[in-house]
């Protein structure tokens, strides 16, 4: 059995006593791999999640939207500006988010200065709602630096497939945004 992958075997009949000291260690080593997982998937200083963090809660919330029936949405931000004013953009990007994020949407940088929202339950509409929510909460004079792109998918039927190509969308349309078309999202 511990060739096949057991950590341990218990005779019959068993302690209590040492069940629960088995127990414990199973758990202390349960905590030690999550504090990993965690120092991968969230920035420390920021509190939002790094690039893999992200990619990797967008297809969790993927799964749960195609489980559900419901449809998931991806907004990203990007500072549309110099580098003298980015590092400020960048700055209130982050704290934006932070502060107006709901408890059910993941939000993470996706690297390169820009940032997204996956939002589950979210139709299009709502994700036009949600950068706008977004783009209020960052100071008004930085706002014009600010550009956003969305897309949502209104099903989810393969959600390893749909997530990182719902956060390519967005970030294509961010960039299609800052090219010009006279809209920031």
């Amino acid at each position: 059995a511990v060739r096949a992958g057991a950590w341990h075997l218990t005779e019959s009949p068993f302690s209590p006593e040492d069940l629960s000291l088995q127990l414990d260690v199973f758990i202390a080593a349960k905590r030690e791999a999550e504090r990993y997982r965690d120092a991968a998937f969230l920035d420390p200083f920021t509190g939002l999640y790094t690039p893999p963090g992200i990619q990797h809660r967008a297809v969790e919330l993927a799964a749960l939207a195609s489980r559900a029936h419901e449809p998931l949405a991806c907004v990203v931000f990007s500072p549309a500006t110099a580098a003298r004013a980015r590092d400020a953009v960048l700055d209130a990007i982050a704290r934006a988010l932070r502060d107006l994020g709901r408890r059910s949407d993941a939000i993470g940088s996706l690297g390169d200065g820009q940032y997204a929202v996956v939002a589950p339950s979210t139709p299009a509409q709502g994700a036009t709602l949600l950068a706008e929510r977004f783009a209020g909460g960052v100071e008004e004079d930085l706002r014009t630096h600010l550009r956003a792109g969305f897309d949502v998918a209104t099903t989810v039927d393969k959600p390893v497939l749909v997530a990182p190509q719902l956060i390519d969308h967005a970030r294509r349309a961010v960039a299609e945004s800052a090219a010009g078309n006279g809209k920031q999202w």
